[in-house]
């Protein structure tokens, strides 16, 4: 049984009384970019929190990774809603990771999230519909997501942190003996043997989503950059999608009720691979240049010293990617039991 299919039996709202620190916060947002969240993720969850006692949870937002109370976090919006999951440890063993959240939020500014990157993460790594409308949708959240980290790097302080990366963090870096044992299985990575070098999963992407596509079909061999229109030219053949972002959920909602995977082409691949090019190049330039601001101008980083002598491309993408985790993927992990509901107010 899912967690989902857990969820939906319970018929008796949760309190915060009955939450443990460690517990693991779904949220449900019906704000638009929640809906697309929620759209691309294919999951009925578009927010993540970790519960740490006292009525409080970490989460990280725009501001920074912060500790508030569970019902400033759900807030007052109409439809907005709130599951707790709950990954069964022995007595104590949820303080070191309960002490790495209050870490990541004395050091909060240093970190940010935006919506828009869990959606940009998203489609590049879900196997989607690489129709018109998705395709503008798709390059649209890139862009977006583009535009945010160029904000970011001209701050230098902060560094793109994705909700539910923070909650899987938190259980994946917590001291524990051996090294790693408290990690959330997520989908088919194997779980650590007690090395640093098994706490680093690389990164799977669905096999048809975006990234799979640019990577099979070779464009990362290709130099990306973050020069070049805002809007692609090979987007004037189309005359049905949108740029508004709420009439391309809309859209894009009803198609991906209608779609299946065995409707997927080799000419809608190599389309989307074309169109979105592009939008890849700025976002993959836009990461080196938060990498950069982040170290400061007098840090050093071989890797990264290294990497800088080529253009930005897939290194970027798939190093902000290597700990990519989504709402989805924390509610169908084998580690988290599903509590239910929760009752605010």
């Amino acid at each position: 049984m899912t967690n989902q299919q857990e969820t939906s039996k319970l018929d008796v709202p949760l309190t915060v009384a009955d939450l443990l620190p460690g517990d693991v916060m779904l949220y449900r947002r019906t704000s638009l970019l929640g809906r697309a969240i929620r759209l691309l993720d294919g999951g009925p969850f578009s927010h993540a929190a970790l519960y740490v006692g006292a009525g409080e949870v970490v989460e990280a937002i725009g501001s920074g990774v912060r500790s508030v109370t569970v019902t400033e976090s759900l807030g007052h919006e109409k439809g907005d809603a709130m599951c707790a999951f709950r990954r069964e440890m022995k007595s104590g063993h949820a303080e070191p990771v309960i002490g790495l959240a209050r870490q990541f939020v004395s050091e909060g500014t240093k970190y940010a999230f935006h919506d828009v990157f869990l959606c940009a993460g998203l489609a590049l790594t879900r196997r989607l519909p690489l129709t018109p409308f998705f395709r503008t949708l798709i390059r649209n959240v890139l862009d977006s997501a583009a535009g945010r980290l160029i904000e970011m790097a001209t701050t230098g302080r902060a560094r793109p942190l994705m909700c539910s990366e923070l909650v899987f963090m938190c259980y994946l870096r917590a001291p524990a003996e051996p090294l790693g044992a408290l990690r959330l299985a997520i989908g088919g990575w194997p779980m650590p043997d007690g090395s640093s070098e098994s706490l680093v999963a690389p990164l799977l992407p669905e096999k048809g989503s975006l990234l799979d596509v640019v990577k099979r079909r070779g464009l990362a061999e290709a130099p990306l950059t973050g020069a070049g229109p805002a809007r692609d030219d090979a987007y004037s053949e189309t005359d049905g999608p949108p740029d508004d972002l709420e009439l391309l959920v809309n859209a894009c909602e009803k198609e991906k009720g209608v779609w299946s995977p065995d409707d997927a082409s080799e000419a809608d691949e190599g389309t989307a691979a074309a169109q979105l090019a592009a939008s890849f190049g700025r976002l993959a330039f836009a990461l080196r240049s938060v990498e950069v601001a982040a170290r400061g101008p007098l840090a050093s980083d071989k890797a990264l010293d290294e990497s800088s002598k080529d253009p930005p491309g897939l290194a970027e993408i798939e190093r902000w990617l290597s700990h990519f985790v989504s709402p989805r993927d924390l509610e169908r992990s084998p580690t988290l039991k599903s509590l239910g509901p929760l009752a605010i107010g």
